[in-house]
């Protein structure tokens, strides 16, 4: 569903709606990585300007942050609820 180049341009991040997943792929060997699995729909990748990457949630009221998104697999901390949209 959406997408975004981590910051130093070497994994791109994507959810896939259908399955409530989202994966990282290496593009420098096209390795793709399981990052989390959602209980709710996983909707938009937007890199923000602090050099997080942010996933926006279907009906949640806080957005997924990537927060090492240059990182490999895991090591790129993913926190589910990482930033909350104040009840929004």
């Amino acid at each position: 569903y959406g997408l975004d180049f981590s910051p130093g341009g070497k994994y791109l991040y994507f959810t896939e709606n259908y399955s409530n997943k989202l994966k990282q792929v290496d593009l420098s060997n096209l390795s793709i990585k399981h990052i989390y699995t959602s209980s709710k729909l996983l909707n938009a990748v937007q890199l923000g300007l602090n050099n997080k990457i942010y996933i926006a949630k279907k009906g949640d009221t806080s957005l997924g942050v990537i927060n090492y998104p240059d990182s490999p697999g895991l090591k790129c901390g993913y926190v589910h609820n990482g930033q909350p949209l104040g009840g929004k």
